[in-house]
């Protein structure tokens, strides 16, 4: 009877610990739910987050600006805070920009099998279809698909607002380009005997040795002239001894008077051939285009030369 009563009352006990056991793993549970509960920011930490997430807007680095915006719109922050990091939330939220990498092999396939960086950090590690949101500004990317010989580097920049971006990658390179043979030179010893050449010498250099040709000449016949001045008026005053012999229609007077004309010969060839030399000078050296000279024979009752025109 003792035995039936001990093991009765063994039994109840171990009914006893299974309720209470499979009451505290029951809470456990709830207490989980009601953790974050307990983690909700003070008034401080509200007011903390959001001067660190205006701070971060302001640099341009929405993703962490976001992060601490969630904070600070927390249902038990204060209202006014609270309120004010909703609005700012929205605000950062439209500029954030985001990007699609389309990433392809060399033969333009699509691979999604892709990890992505982002200037040293881990961005994605594959390719999914939704966009991945990004702070603006210039970026470095790198594209690694497993295959070190495929990998590719690259520098965006990404602006406020742009959502949805295709950034086109092609990892490796590109199918090399068949290399053409180059033509070999023609040399001129290779072209036939019948082409004409080219040739350096130019028309107005052909313009310019005739010009200085005329203006030697010119002063040629200044010396000859110039000589003849000097022998006639050397003859003139040998045969002016007397006033007799120095009157009009003397011979003394014939040579003056042919002393005088041969000097303005002289000069008249010494001026155009000095004008003509100078300018065949200036033509030959500086050939421009559009030289045009005109050279003609210049008389008058007092004076014999040559007149020379032309347009430089």
């Amino acid at each position: 009877m003792n035995n039936r009563s001990g093991s009765g009352s063994a039994r109840r006990g171990l009914r006893g610990f299974r309720s209470s056991f499979m009451g505290i793993a029951a809470t456990l549970p709830v207490l989980a739910i009601a953790s974050p509960a307990l983690a909700a920011p003070t008034p401080h930490e509200c007011a903390t987050a959001s001067e660190e997430a205006s701070g971060l807007q302001k640099q341009e680095k929405l993703g962490a600006a976001k992060d601490r915006f969630l904070v600070c719109a927390d249902a038990a922050c204060p209202a006014e805070i609270r309120d004010e990091c909703a609005h700012r939330l929205t605000e950062v939220a439209d500029a954030m920009p985001s990007v699609v990498f389309d990433v392809k092999d060399a033969s333009g396939n699509d691979v999604s099998t892709v990890k992505v960086t982002m200037d040293g950090a881990l961005l994605v590690d594959h390719l999914g279809v939704a966009a991945v949101p990004i702070d603006p500004g210039q970026h470095a990317f790198h594209f690694d698909s497993g295959d070190p010989s495929q990998a590719v580097d690259k520098t965006f920049v990404v602006r406020d607002g742009e959502k949805n971006r295709h950034l086109a990658v092609t990892l490796g390179g590109a199918p090399a380009a068949p290399v053409a043979t180059p033509t070999p030179a023609v040399t001129p010893a290779a072209l036939p005997s019948d082409q004409p050449r080219s040739s350096t010498w130019s028309t107005q250099k052909t313009v310019a040795m005739i010009t200085g040709g005329v203006g030697i000449i010119g002063l040629g016949v200044g010396a000859v002239f110039g000589a003849m001045t000097y022998s006639q008026w050397s003859s003139a005053q040998r045969e002016c001894t007397n006033q007799a012999s120095c009157g009009p229609g003397s011979q003394a007077q014939n040579d003056k008077s042919t002393a005088g004309t041969s000097a303005t010969i002289s000069d008249a060839g010494f001026i155009a051939g000095g004008v003509l030399v100078a300018a065949a000078a200036v033509v030959f050296f500086t050939a421009p285009s559009g030289v045009q000279l005109q050279l003609a024979p210049a008389a008058s009752p007092q004076s014999a030369g040559l007149s020379l025109r032309g347009t430089f």
